[in-house]
């Protein structure tokens, strides 16, 4: 790795903040194997070797780039629903730059890059879970990103790809990022501290979302594919 003029900064993150992502790599090991999904866990055993330290996206991208033809672009952390489904449409995931810091461990307001690389670029290293990313910027893009449009495709994603669960071999697993990166949303979930519902697509666009604090309620899908059947639903129709 390079080192920098400063010794207390490496790779362009303080020793703080390589410290602060130690301790978030060493909790979500302890945690996930036994609560992500399928989907998740095979991306993630490729993601592995990439990220046990914060990086460049320069040179994340230059090691993914063996890995899959999606690249990750700068993000100030919580980014626009219409530049999220632009970049998607374009095999591009915005990435915060920013670490959390270490009163944050459990429970971070706003994305930061452990979020995004830990939370979702495993999905990129999947087929389906690429292709699911790749429609949502598809579907708002053939629907000329319409704000209405826009806005349910955002719902969606956050009931799925953010806050989602989903059913596998009779099980509940953990399918969004908020809850893989935060342990205190794990624990919300846990706990029965949010209401889990079975989902549907007409119930989760009229479920408001916060999205910088504990989840209230959560939509469990009954398989992984039920993120296509509520895409194509809300694709725009072609005329015939």
């Amino acid at each position: 790795m390079l080192m920098l003029a400063d010794p207390g900064v490496l790779n362009g993150y303080l020793d703080s903040e390589h410290d602060t992502w130690s301790a978030l790599v060493e909790r979500h090991h302890l945690d996930v194997a036994t609560h992500a999904c399928s989907t998740y866990m095979d991306g993630l055993s490729r993601l592995l070797p990439c990220a046990t330290a914060p990086v460049p996206l320069e040179a994340l991208n230059s090691t993914l780039a063996r890995l899959t033809s999606w690249r990750l672009v700068s993000s100030a952390g919580m980014v626009d629903d219409t530049f999220l489904f632009r970049a998607t449409a374009e095999h591009q995931f915005p990435v915060a730059s920013k670490v959390r810091s270490p009163e944050e461990l459990a429970f971070a307001a706003l994305p930061d890059m452990f979020h995004d690389v830990y939370g979702h670029v495993p999905y990129l290293l999947t087929p389906r879970g690429a292709l699911a990313h790749r429609m949502f910027g598809e579907v708002a893009r053939a629907g000329g990103y319409a704000p209405t449009l826009v806005q349910q495709l955002s719902t969606l994603f956050w009931f799925t790809f953010e806050v989602g669960l989903v059913r596998e071999a009779g099980m509940v697993k953990v399918l969004g990022a908020a809850i893989l990166t935060s342990a205190e949303e794990r624990r919300n979930v846990g706990r029965g501290d949010g209401d889990i519902m079975p989902f549907d697509l007409d119930a989760v666009l009229e479920t408001p979302f916060q999205p910088r604090s504990l989840q209230p309620r959560y939509f469990l899908l009954s398989k992984f594919s039920e993120i296509f059947v509520a895409l194509k639903r809300l694709a725009p129709r072609r005329p015939r």
